[in-house]
């Protein structure tokens, strides 16, 4: 039986997010499916490091002065014991090339984000997201991802950054998306049983586009349900004050959050930079219209055939397609059934056969 070790520094721990949840349902997948012998290191377990969580936890920093720095020593222990490593951190393999072969799944590349919320953000922000720290995302994860076999993303758009602008070699990367399990992710049986509810799930902060999605409250005529665990300062106090946006902070397992999709009549994702997103596909498995920026909707979503995509920080623009699908239940069922069709296709079985398939390319 081949060995598979995957490493997602977050998993399991605080700042657990979509990403870890991906490390864990693929390598579950191929452990039943193909056999594979799978397990999963993270801070919780069986990477040993005595830098402060403040520093560990932060993100930016993290990827900067924490997984280059534990990796190197990380990847001699696995190397011995494996037959693959999995890695989901960009920069963990900055400084050392496993003699096994090796997989990177790009969850996030910082470089691109940093060059995104520089053209985004409030000028304020250009203190966290300017040249100096996007060149040095660049190179970190440049010299990362000569030392990966194969990498892994889940949309075009990210693979066209990495040929474009850090030279990879197209040939090296194949586009997959993060997939969902469709048996559970599914529309009501009785549509009727919907209510006119708008639906946000993800985290709270300006990058999310939240701040707009709070703005465009004010517009959109129905109730707003923001599942949002975490969120920041300034967010929570402009939330505050909207009467129609319903705030849910505590973390929700899948059968209470599949509840609220199965029962939405939109879902919306005004995001100005995302990887898949898997909380847009796990929408669109509920059979929900979606309202989205590009990157809310990763590759998923085609205007007018499943939703629509809105210019970023528009928020007329997302209150105005917001209100047109809810004013139209034809369209809403209709744009809900495409998207349901187009969910089956990314299931979490045939993520699994396509990981899979690149591994044995590469020898496993």
């Amino acid at each position: 039986m081949r060995k598979i070790a995957y490493v997602d520094e977050l998993a399991f721990t605080k700042r657990h997010g979509g990403s870890a949840t991906a490390t864990i349902k693929i390598s579950s997948c191929l452990h039943e499916l193909k056999g594979f012998d799978t397990e999963i290191f993270s801070f919780s377990n069986g990477i040993k490091t005595n830098i402060p969580d403040k520093i560990k936890f932060l993100p930016n920093l993290r990827e900067i002065f924490v997984f280059p720095f534990i990796g190197s020593k990380l990847i001699s222990n696995l190397e011995k014991e494996y037959d693959l490593i999995h890695f989901s951190s960009t920069t963990t393999t900055t400084f050392r090339k496993s003699c096994i072969p090796t997989v990177l799944t790009a969850h996030c590349i910082f470089s691109r984000q940093t060059k995104i919320l520089k053209e985004s953000l409030p000028l304020y922000y250009n203190l966290i997201f300017n040249k100096m720290s996007y060149n040095l995302f660049k190179e970190l994860e440049r010299r990362s991802f000569k030392n990966i076999d194969h990498i892994i993303v889940p949309k075009t758009a990210l693979k066209k950054f990495l040929v474009v602008e850090l030279r990879i070699p197209c040939g090296k990367i194949s586009i997959i998306a993060q997939g969902i399990d469709t048996e559970f992710f599914k529309p009501l049986d009785d549509q009727a049983d919907k209510d006119d509810s708008v639906l946000f799930v993800g985290r709270g902060s300006i990058a999310k586009g939240f701040d707009i999605l709070i703005q465009a409250t004010d517009l959109i005529k129905t109730n707003i349900i923001a599942v949002t665990p975490h969120i920041s300062r300034l967010c929570k106090r402009m939330a505050d004050k909207k009467r129609n946006l319903t705030l849910i902070t505590s973390k929700l397992d899948h059968s209470e959050l599949v509840k609220l999709y199965q029962k939405a009549t939109v879902f919306i994702m005004p995001s100005l930079s995302e990887t898949g997103p898997l909380v847009t596909l796990e929408a669109m498995g509920c059979g929900l219209p979606i309202v989205c920026t590009s990157e809310g909707g990763g590759d998923f979503v085609e205007n007018d055939i499943n939703g629509f995509v809105v210019p970023n920080r528009d928020l007329v623009a997302l209150a105005e397609k917001v209100n047109y699908i809810l004013d139209n239940k034809d369209i809403a069922q209709r744009f809900g059934k495409e998207s349901r069709k187009r969910a089956e296709s990314f299931s979490i079985r045939n993520t699994a056969e396509k990981t899979a398939a690149i591994y044995h390319s590469l020898g496993i």
